[in-house]
């Protein structure tokens, strides 16, 4: 009877503590599932993957919200999203938040990316301040980013594949509508290389 009771104890405590710390995950060992896509502390290796390093936490946020509820289409982070809490979303974005952000060293063509300047300032810099480095609470950083995710997100968005930021919807569906197919291709081009030019790290300090 005694044995009993104490591997009855035992075992409670033991639920009890698995309990607590599912109650209260470690940021860390939650972040650990995102880097084998997103790179060391979610400083992207690969042109097809963001960096979420340094990535503001209401961002975060919203895009993981996203992926769960099926609101943001993803080749894999559709299935990855909908096992997170509220509570873990909520720590990886604090451990996110708190990477440094380094922009990805590329290479980029000079003639686009002064052509995109000219469009990120016409269009795009009331939002993306200091040519989408500005660190914005609900905006991802889109400086510094590898050009290829750039540019294929950039179509997902025009393509209105993706939902649009809340009070952003105007500007975007302006944008395109100004714009036929080919011009709209050139364009998006172009703002990728400029962002992808923003390379300087004094940028994101």
């Amino acid at each position: 009877m005694k044995k009993t009771i104490q591997a009855g104890l035992l075992a409670g405590l033991m639920v009890g503590g698995m309990s607590a710390a599912m109650a209260d995950p470690d940021p860390e060992m939650l972040a650990f599932t995102c880097l084998g896509c997103h790179g060391p502390n979610g400083q992207s290796v690969g042109p097809a993957t963001p960096t979420i390093a340094g990535m503001p936490r209401g961002a975060f946020i919203l895009a993981m919200e996203g992926y769960r509820d099926n609101s943001l289409p993803g080749t894999v982070m559709d299935r990855h999203g909908g096992g997170y809490s509220d509570v873990e979303i909520r720590k990886m974005a604090d451990f996110f938040a708190e990477q440094t952000y380094r922009p990805a060293q590329q290479d980029y063509d000079s003639a686009l990316a002064a052509r995109g300047g000219e469009v990120h300032e016409e269009h795009c810099a009331a939002c993306h301040e200091n040519n989408g480095a500005a660190y914005e609470e609900d905006l991802p950083r889109i400086a510094g980013q590898w050009i290829p995710y750039l540019e294929y997100t950039m179509i997902d968005y025009f393509r209105y594949e993706r939902p649009i930021p809340r009070g952003k919807g105007g500007r975007l569906r302006d944008f395109a509508e100004e714009r036929s197919r080919s011009q709209m291709a050139e364009d998006i081009r172009a703002l990728a290389h400029f962002y992808g030019s923003q390379q300087d790290p004094a940028l994101y300090e």
